[in-house]
């Protein structure tokens, strides 16, 4: 069975610093063990330096997530991809998401955001919450 590729909202990596044994904690230790693989855009990855160092406080919830993301697979989605993403979503901020789900052809876009939530799928890539796809649900 192939490694599956997954993109992660900058939430759940927020949220696997804070809660190791949480779905997305889970996720993250399983990025970092190399048995799913994170797919990452520029866009994405700026996101994420931006905003993990900010919000996460707990010592050692920074490195965690950045061994995980050393070991990311990185995707640079096409400009027709990048204006496709635009307005699919309420929030702009989750264009660079989506457009990275069409460009990567991922097995999943895992978040807890309403937003992308609402999506429910983009690009024939399923958007679920992180507990979703550990439990195995929805044919994931």
């Amino acid at each position: 069975m192939a490694t599956p590729r997954l993109i992660l909202d900058t939430n759940l990596l927020v949220g696997a610093a804070y809660a190791p044994g949480s779905s997305s904690g889970r996720l993250l230790a399983a990025a970092t063990a190399g048995t799913v693989r994170l797919i990452v855009s520029p866009a994405t990855f700026a996101e994420y330096r931006f905003i993990v160092p900010r919000a996460v406080r707990r010592p050692g919830g920074v490195e965690r997530v950045l061994a995980a993301l050393r070991r990311a697979e990185a995707v640079v989605p096409t400009a027709e991809e990048n204006a496709a993403a635009r307005g699919v979503s309420e929030d702009p901020d989750d264009d660079k998401f989506l457009a990275l789900a069409a460009a990567a052809g991922a097995d999943a876009l895992l978040s807890n955001d309403r937003h992308l939530l609402d999506v429910g799928e983009y690009a024939g890539v399923p958007i679920r919450r992180p507990g979703a796809w550990t439990r195995g649900e929805d044919g994931i």
